[in-house]
């Protein structure tokens, strides 16, 4: 049982036609959300036209919510024994390579979304643990002169680059204990390959 999304349609017709090929006799592949293909397929492919992956500042629209809470279902619906999914908000790193504030805040919140439908589904099933972490942290972006009466701040970053700044880990549900304090990052995917493996 597998689902994936992620690119675009168009980016998927530029590959070389054996690769989609061998894509296709794996997966079933749907451009827009499809019931009958959902209720069907154990692989399903999702791949949305480029304009529904865009960055916000283009207006994608809920793409990433709402492509999490389908892959929720399909998945919850389909396991008897449980399932793992990892959801990217890429473009917050790609807004922060260009410094471009006003999209990191709109990514996040957007982002966020697709959180809260993974713990509304974690505070509905009891047996769900949800992990949010990043692999870095870009721009090493700092927030100041903040007015709390305003609901203002200013931004400002130092770098277009990746730094070695913290990231913060946030857990919940079963076994969330595992991921307080500070760690590695190895050590994170380790804790979750022995939870999966019990």
């Amino acid at each position: 049982l597998t689902f994936f999304s992620a690119g675009s349609y168009e980016l998927f017709e530029k590959q070389a036609p054996n690769v989609q090929k061998e894509i296709k006799k794996e997966f079933t592949i749907i451009e827009e959300p499809n019931d009958k293909a959902i209720k069907k397929s154990k692989k399903l492919g999702y791949l949305p036209t480029k304009s529904k992956t865009a960055s916000v500042n283009e207006n994608r629209g809920d793409f990433l919510p709402s492509t999490t809470q389908m892959a929720i279902d399909y998945l919850s619906s389909k396991s008897t024994n449980g399932f793992f999914l990892m959801v990217e908000g890429a473009r917050i790193d790609k807004s922060a390579h260009s410094n471009d504030y006003s999209a990191v805040v709109r990514e996040v919140l957007d982002f966020d979304k697709a959180v809260e439908a993974a713990i509304r589904f974690a505070e509905k099933d009891g047996n769900t643990l949800v992990i949010i972490s990043a692999d870095h942290e870009t721009g090493a972006l700092a927030l100041r002169d903040g007015n709390i009466k305003e609901g203002k701040m200013k931004a400002m970053f130092v770098s277009k680059g990746h730094t070695p700044i913290m990231v913060p880990l946030f857990a919940y549900g079963p076994q969330s204990k595992l991921f307080g304090g500070v760690q590695e990052n190895s050590d994170v995917s380790n804790k979750i390959l022995q939870l999966l493996a019990k």
